[in-house]
């Protein structure tokens, strides 16, 4: 009887370690962005860490099996790979320590080498192969008609110099301005930069990086966007706010932002 596989943090939405389920292989035509598969670590020691749904990083070792899910990765410095890739032979790699699961199709050579597994099979229960999304809750459609706007200029900052104004413009058109913003996240990269915005746009400094900003907690790259919008939708419940504005900087001269509102 095989060991019982790990689960990677990326099956923590599942109900995986409390219910049973088998693996057996699928034909590949059946296969599908996050299904739920078990692979087998081919790689020798030392090995990366592979991260746990607790949290904690674990060293893999030849025969552990693990579990994550098929899914690509894109658009990153460290490595870009997608399950498609993965050949006859069943090689695949941890493209992240969580377990998204594919064939690495071009890496960096400065990074730490990943986790080798052997495609072992997919996770099964009752028949049926089990996917991410068969563990997401329902949720009912909500029409979604608030400003989203994506800038690219000279500007340092979404909220700065002409993209202030910009953006102003767009949400007096929209029927909405600043006043009517119960929370505001300012990606600040720097106490200066943030500042500038304050003091152009008249911000309410109240409601501005309430939990505090990057100079506090850091500057996430390439993550600021995800970090800043998860922030203020967790506010905002918390403080049965309505509006929420999100602004942030890009490298390259470019600037997004985008305005929130808590569905009741």
């Amino acid at each position: 009887m095989p060991p019982k596989p790990i689960l990677l943090s990326i099956a923590r939405i599942a109900d995986l370690a409390t219910k049973p389920f088998e693996f057996r292989p699928l034909d590949r035509e059946s296969w599908q962005t996050g299904d739920y598969v078990v692979g087998e670590v081919v790689a020798d020691l030392p090995a990366p860490c592979l991260e746990l749904c607790n949290g904690r990083m674990v060293e893999a070792v030849r025969g552990d099996l693990v579990v994550g899910a098929l899914g690509t990765r894109t658009a990153t410095l460290e490595v870009v790979g997608d399950w498609r890739s993965i050949e006859s032979d069943g090689r695949m790699q941890a493209l992240t320590a969580a377990g998204l699961l594919g064939r690495a199709t071009s890496v960096s050579r400065f990074i730490t080498p990943f986790v080798n597994l052997n495609y072992r099979g997919h996770l099964m229960r009752n028949g049926n192969k089990l996917r991410m999304k068969d563990f997401m809750p329902e949720t009912s459609d909500v029409s979604y008609d608030c400003p989203t706007i994506l800038l690219i200029g000279t500007s340092m900052s979404s909220g700065k110099t002409t993209s202030a104004k910009i953006i102003i413009r767009e949400l007096k058109r929209a029927g909405l301005k600043i006043a009517d913003m119960d929370l505001i996240e300012l990606n600040e990269a720097f106490a200066c930069q943030a500042l500038s915005v304050i003091r152009q746009l008249d911000l309410p400094r109240d409601r501005v990086n309430v939990n505090g900003g990057a100079v506090a907690l850091g500057h996430p790259l390439g993550a600021t966007g995800a970090k800043l919008t998860v922030s203020i939708l967790h506010e905002l419940k918390r403080r049965n706010g309505r509006y929420g504005l999100v602004t942030m900087c890009v490298g390259g001269g470019m600037g997004g932002a985008g305005i929130f509102e808590m569905c009741r």
